[in-house]
């Protein structure tokens, strides 16, 4: 007995001794970079104890990798569908205890080694009789939001047919709490936190035990891979040997989970004399054996569990040496390359590659095994058999031995040959469209030159004769005016207001015909300034017409093309002045409002209005309302306002009612819209 107690004592020394050594490197710790880390309630792989503390399984492996790498590591706690979201945002760099499932494998990236398998298992009160699976139909049952024991008892009631109640909850313990408190009738939990905590609650397991998973530590797919290498290397090593900290530290906390049940108090205080009694007579060395045999037993079902997969899986599994030389090949390796198993092993990865595959691919082989590191995704190709090429797409683990020397790798290879080709294709249709775009851009800009030389040849060829009609029907007006009767004068001076109508609508084709081609700048503008220059332009006509005109602007300065925005607000205030010539007191009020992200500025009007089912045809380029013996015009000023804004990615709309006025409303986005949407920058 004194023997048993001396070694119980060395032992317990021992983790003492173990734990402040941990505590005070942790401490010590100067890391170069640090590892943001999410945490939720889960005991017992990760929780925060009463005193603020983040303990458990996961935190302790995570402790001695940093300290190993010489890294930083943060934990951030939240409950599970928090974690999850800021994974997803890059709040943090890692999840501890996530299980696989292929829709979070779409979004996560997994360690290639998982930490601990677990079992998922219904939990209920005391009372009333054992459930089985199918007493569970037309009860309510707790599971918590998002976790993969909810889902998969989802999955394992459905395949039974038992249709029940589910209420979501955000953790383990609320789902406790919900069955505690009868808000439920069951709540499912993974084994090992209902052997901690169901006691706390006063609940007992069931036999109901569904879809064994295992847990992983995850990032955000594409963000982490050197990460999660790291770790894999890591665990790799110390799951090949025994004591290693990775079975230190599980003992340490999967110990600890223990049952709890409910039972008398006289029979608790009798049990727990019977048990002292074992213990102090046979506790440890009863300990030991189970250990061992439990550890035997772990070994012999992960061989079967690799056999099984190994079996099951289309892709193929292998094993090879520091040489690079296969000593172990599924036979899934016939079906990939044509060869059997037996014609692989002994042979080196790269005798199967391609010569100039197989120089790269050792490069890339030794550079790993001199830092003893996974990798993902390596794309190689290897010769079939019948002499085709097949590439491969590899994953590999380092393999260490009891003594943590590396031993070889083991991997897995997957066919994606026709991905490759579909790729292949998918990259000759891309170029063939690029030179299509490219040819057809040619031909536009050559087109656009010629329309561009067109217009302002045929501009030019317009004017000249216009310019000669205006200029001699000015002139014989004024030397032979007094000679003409009135009807004469008439008619020449509709000669005259002709050729000004005709010079006019040139000068707006030419404008909107520009309007296409001209680069526009995206320039800070001081909106009132502007708006002020353009009064003043018309300052004569509205003393004349008697135009009461108001400003209002919210705002400054705006981002936008500036020539775009003086053709905007310049047509639709000429547009307000022409349509208010009847009224004898005309109003026009600018009215201008921000955003977050657009500036909008309002033109009213006091004027003629237009019927509302003519508000989008307004914006047509020669689309006109009235008769232009009543109100001139060429039909092009709002298209132009229309082309001008579109430019700018905003929008243009209008309201009215015939005699009661127009409202134009012209919507500006920010520039960080703008840079977003079509890459312009600030000229």
């Amino acid at each position: 007995m004194n023997s048993i107690l001396k070694l119980f004592g060395k032992f317990f020394f021992i983790l003492l001794l173990l734990c402040i050594s941990w505590q005070v490197q942790a401490n010590e710790r100067g890391p170069q970079e640090t590892i943001r880390v999410g945490i939720f309630p889960f005991e017992p792989f990760n929780f925060i104890d009463t005193k603020g503390v983040t303990q458990g399984l996961n935190p302790d492996l995570l402790l001695e990798i940093v300290k190993d790498e010489k890294w930083g590591i943060e934990f951030i706690p939240g409950n599970w569908a928090e974690g999850l979201e800021r994974l997803q945002t890059q709040e943090i760099d890692l999840m501890v205890s996530v299980a696989h499932s292929p829709e979070r494998a779409k979004i996560m990236d997994y360690t290639y080694e998982s930490v601990v398998e677990l079992w998922g298992q219904v939990f209920v009160r005391p009372e009333g009789k054992s459930y089985n699976i199918d007493d569970l139909s037309g009860r309510k049952i707790a599971i918590m939001r998002r976790d993969i024991s909810g889902s998969n008892f989802l999955k394992t009631a459905e395949k039974f047919g038992v249709a029940c109640e589910i209420q979501e909850l955000a953790t383990h313990a609320e789902v406790f709490a919900a069955v505690k408190n009868k808000e439920a009738d069951a709540g499912v939990a993974p084994q090992h936190f209902g052997l901690r905590h169901a006691g706390d609650y006063n609940l007992i397991g069931t036999t109901i035990l569904f879809s064994p998973f295992s847990i992983y530590f995850t990032s955000k797919k594409g963000t982490q891979h050197e990460l999660l290498s790291h770790i894999d290397a890591h665990l790799s090593k110390w799951k090949s040997d025994k004591e290693s900290f990775y079975y230190q530290s599980l003992n340490r906390w999967m110990g600890r989970a223990v049952p709890t049940r409910w039972i008398p108090a006289w029979l608790a205080y009798s049990l727990i004399t019977a048990v002292c009694s074992t213990i102090i007579f046979a506790g440890f060395v009863l300990i030991l054996k189970r250990t061992v045999r439990r550890k035997t037993d772990e070994l012999r079902e992960s061989e079967g569990r690799f056999r099984d997969i190994a079996l099951s899986m289309s892709d193929r599994i292998w094993e090879a040496n520091k040489e690079c030389e296969y000593y172990y090949c599924s036979k899934h390796v016939t079906r990939l390359l044509g060869y059997k198993p037996e014609e692989v092993v002994g042979k080196k990865i790269f005798d199967f590659m391609p010569p100039e595959q197989a120089l790269s691919a050792k490069a890339f082989f030794d550079r790993h095994l001199e830092k003893q590191l996974p990798f993902r995704y390596f794309e190689n190709w290897n010769l079939h058999k019948e002499g085709h090429r097949v590439c491969l797409l590899t994953s590999c683990v380092p393999a260490f031995g009891g003594n943590g020397e590396l031993l070889g790798y083991r991997g897995i290879d997957r066919d994606i040959t026709k991905q490759k080709k579909i790729e292949n294709e998918l990259k000759e249709y891309r170029e063939h469209l690029e030179t299509l775009v490219e040819i057809r851009t040619a031909d536009l800009e050559s087109k656009n030159k010629e329309m561009e030389t067109f217009t302002y040849s045929v501009s030019h060829d317009l004017k000249a004769p216009l310019r000669g009609i205006d200029g001699y029907s000015r002139l014989l007006i004024e030397e032979y005016g007094e000679q003409m009767d009135e009807q004469g004068q008439r008619f020449l001076k509709n000669v005259v207001r002709s050729a000004e109508q005709m010079n006019q609508l040139i000068e707006d084709l030419l404008a909107y015909s520009r309007m296409e081609r001209r680069d526009i700048q995206f320039v800070s503008i001081d909106l009132p300034e502007l708006i002020d220059s353009l009064i003043r332009e018309r300052e004569q006509e509205l003393i004349n017409r008697h135009v009461k005109l108001k400003k209002n602007l919210s705002f400054q300065t705006i981002s936008g093309d500036r020539e775009s925005i003086r053709q905007i607000v310049g047509n639709l205030l000429d547009n307000a002045i022409k349509f208010t010539k009847d009224k004898p007191v005309a109003t026009i009020d600018i009215k201008g409002n921000e955003a977050s992200d657009v500036w909008t500025l309002c033109i009213t009007d006091n004027g003629v209005g237009f019927d509302s089912k003519y508000k989008d045809r307004i914006f047509g380029i020669f689309q006109r309302l009235h008769l232009p013996e009543e109100y001139p015009g060429t039909g092009v000023g709002l298209a132009i306002v229309q082309k001008a804004i579109n430019r700018m990615e905003g929008r243009v709309w209008a309201e009215s009612e015939s005699g009661k006025g127009a409202a134009f409303y012209i919507e500006i986005p920010k520039i960080k819209k703008l840079y977003k949407n079509q890459g312009l920058t600030n000229g």
